[in-house]
């Protein structure tokens, strides 16, 4: 069984949308995407990736290698601390947002928040708790964006 999903829809402009869901790991094995999304203009939603093996995310990087035209959008951390960690993995592709955990230190909600993926972006763009103040990134900013 295959831990993660793939969907694929074609936006009205002819981009080649794909949201992906669950753990990039051994079984990542994206030949027949492939063949559906090369030489097309591709958006890839990874707000739902929640784990990335080592083995994964090598796979992952060819797969991102083999595309055209890509951009990231919603990286969940799982896959931005690849990102930060390996320049190289997504150096062919635009990364425009990230889904980062926040809390309020006021009252000890908790959330996630999509944030551009630029430097200083979780202070700049964190979200405002339902309590009414500034929530904080759940981490060290430079874990998951780039510093």
């Amino acid at each position: 069984m295959n831990p993660l999903t793939i969907e694929t829809t074609k936006l009205s402009d002819g981009t080649l949308r794909v949201e992906m869901r669950g753990k990039i790991n051994e079984q990542f094995e994206p030949g027949k995407l492939l063949d559906q999304l090369r030489g097309n203009k591709v958006v890839i939603d990874v707000s739902g990736v929640r784990h990335v093996s080592s083995i994964g995310i090598r796979e992952f990087e060819r797969f991102l290698e083999k595309l055209s035209d890509v951009t990231l959008v919603e990286v969940a951390p799982a896959i931005a601390t690849q990102i930060v960690l390996l320049p190289t993995l997504a150096a062919r592709a635009r990364i425009e947002s990230a889904q980062l955990p926040f809390t309020c230190d006021h009252c000890g909600a908790e959330r996630s928040h999509t944030v551009p993926f630029q430097k200083g972006a979780a202070s700049t763009h964190a979200p405002t708790c339902t309590c009414g103040n500034k929530m904080a990134l759940d981490g060290i900013a430079e874990q998951y964006l780039p510093a």
